[in-house]
């Protein structure tokens, strides 16, 4: 009799494991029910955010483009990218693209436009702890130091610590 309640629990189990294994298929999308890109205008799915770490090779202020270095790392090779800077990007560490340097290192998060350039939505740069100004200490008054008697002055009596 245990036996077959044993059983029938361990089907049970197995039974509702293959249930919730089971896949659903997406609906089937129409094309007449997808939106089309308008004329001039990509789709959003087509401008997805892409995260760049790069070191920073180059400033270009006429065409407001930075070129930098880094490393794919599905291949493990260098790579160079430029990217360029627009009204909308937004500074980290930086007021302006005039205040990035030449082996300064920055994260950016950038597009990629119709016209196949990346186009920077936020550079976040790297400040090295070397080039920044070191924080002030905390300073504290030192207390004053007790003398040490003189060899010669009379020592205290000390007591045992036993009483009669």
């Amino acid at each position: 009799m245990r036996m077959l309640l044993v059983l029938a629990v361990c089907l049970c189990v197995s039974s509702f494991g293959i249930a919730y294994a089971q896949e659903e298929k997406p609906a089937a999308v129409s094309p007449e029910a997808a939106p089309l890109p308008q004329a001039g205008k990509a789709a959003p799915e087509e401008l997805q955010t892409q995260w760049q770490y790069i070191e920073v090779t180059g400033i270009d202020s006429a065409k407001n483009a930075v070129s930098g270095k880094y490393i794919d790392y599905d291949t493990d090779a260098e790579k160079e990218i430029a990217i360029l800077v627009d009204k909308d990007t937004v500074f980290e560490n930086a007021k302006s693209l005039a205040e990035i340097k030449v082996q300064d290192t920055a994260g950016v998060d950038y597009v990629v436009t119709p016209e196949g350039k990346n186009l920077a939505k936020n550079i976040s740069v790297e400040r090295s702890e070397i080039a920044s100004p070191a924080p002030a200490t905390e300073t504290r008054p030192q207390e004053p130091v007790a003398a040490a008697p003189p060899q010669d002055a009379p020592q205290p009596a000390q007591t045992s610590g036993s009483a009669q």
